[in-house]
């Protein structure tokens, strides 16, 4: 799983700075097509002649950071716990000089595993799970407004036309890369929030604007610009995802790679 993925999730874009060179240079302007054919690329959660709801870019790979951190926490917690109990029975029968060595030995594979489990305790599984189960990001056609849902449960609206839309680069580095918005202030040049469409992938692929061009001409041309476009709604809007809409999620992550299927 990229970096880039969570990239905004497990640490935060970095704001109160000022646009790169490279971010106005690869600027997109809502008013001008980039060439792209537009895709809907399994982003759309609702769409009517008065706004269009699309996913965020971690629903694609929510519940892998859960998955890894619960491994770790019956994996090596499990090992403690056992170890733990086995030193204690075996403690009344062992002399003072191999209590001396037990008790070393496991102050450091406590000292080795503890802060690993902390750590993806408070950096993985905090960040992932007992949260939200989408943040949406709605941009409504006649108020030109666009409001995305927060990581805090706080909405943030903008004029559709004051937003700043760009490529960015995974900040890890490598060819991962994604169609970000930036919140400016009013000198036009400071970032003071940022959010991601919900694709991402190398800068040469033909999907990586695809995205953007189907958001922008449904704001610039209306619904039925888009509508063929759509095959398939993912069903979130007011429940839970549902086990089919997961497995079509999976397959679209993992290029449909029969031999990830039982994934």
């Amino acid at each position: 799983m990229s970096a880039m993925a969570l990239d905004g999730l497990l640490s935060k874009f970095r704001v109160n700075r000022p646009l790169t060179r490279q971010e106005m240079a690869d600027r997109l302007l809502p008013g001008k097509s980039c060439g792209a054919e537009p895709q809907n690329l399994l982003g759309t959660i609702r769409m009517n002649s008065t706004f269009l709801e699309m996913r965020d870019k971690f629903l694609l790979v929510k519940g892998l950071w859960t998955f890894w951190s619960l491994f770790i926490f019956v994996v090596f917690g499990g090992l403690l716990i056992s170890m733990t109990v086995i030193a204690f029975f075996h403690w009344p029968t062992l002399p003072d000089a191999k209590r001396q060595e037990l008790v070393l030995s496991l102050s450091l594979i406590y000292a080795m595993f503890i802060p690993l489990i902390l750590f993806f305790w408070q950096f993985r599984f905090r960040k992932e799970s007992f949260r939200y189960t989408h943040y949406p990001i709605r941009f409504n056609r006649r108020t030109r407004r666009v409001h995305v849902f927060r990581l805090d449960g706080t909405v943030m609206t903008e004029a559709w036309e004051k937003l700043f839309f760009t490529l960015c680069q995974n900040k890890y580095g490598g060819d991962d890369w994604e169609v970000r918005a930036h919140r400016l202030a009013a000198d036009g040049r400071t970032v003071l929030e940022t959010f991601a469409l919900g694709y991402r992938s190398g800068r040469a692929s033909v999907n990586l604007l695809g995205q953007w061009e189907f958001i922008r001409r449904y704001m610039e041309e209306g619904p039925e610009s888009v509508l063929p476009l759509i095959d398939h709604v993912l069903d979130i809007a007011d429940r839970r995802e549902t086990w089919w809409n997961g497995v079509r999620m999976l397959m679209a992550s993992i290029g449909n790679d029969i031999l990830m299927f039982p994934l």
